[in-house]
């Protein structure tokens, strides 16, 4: 990796399937309950259903770039999502464990947190609700 990007970006040193991470997130995709993709299970919030409508993993060279758009995310939520897609890319983790993670709602070390190195927020889009 190029020295003046080391902070920006997460170095994985083996090469990363992502033919197996794309087939990971179509179990990802729709409106779900993420508690599996959450940092903190046991915080108090209004709802831990989200409705993940972009989850895609692009290949640039040796670049791979994961994009995730939703109406919101929990706290953690991209990360963790990151997290088990590399794992997936790494081959320690099958493509279809994905759906079984999601629906255990429960938080494990199968999801791990990826470092925040490359992660950023891109663009907020904000609707007016009317009433």
């Amino acid at each position: 990796m190029p020295p003046f990007l080391r902070r920006y970006r997460t170095h994985i040193r083996i090469p990363l399937d992502t033919r197996a991470m794309r087939a990971a997130t179509a179990a990802l995709l729709g409106r779900h309950d993420f508690t599996s993709f959450t940092a903190n299970p046991k915080c108090a919030v209004k709802s831990t259903v989200r409705h993940l409508t972009q989850l895609s993993v692009r290949r640039h060279g040796n670049e791979i770039t994961i994009i995730a758009r939703s109406e919101g995310f929990l706290y953690k939520m991209v990360r963790s999502l990151a997290g088990l897609l590399i794992r997936v890319g790494l081959g320690a983790v099958p493509p279809a464990e994905a759906k079984a993670i999601l629906r255990s709602r429960e938080r494990t070390a199968r999801v791990p947190t990826a470092p925040p190195k490359g992660l950023f927020l891109w663009r907020v889009w904000y609707s007016r609700h009317q009433q």
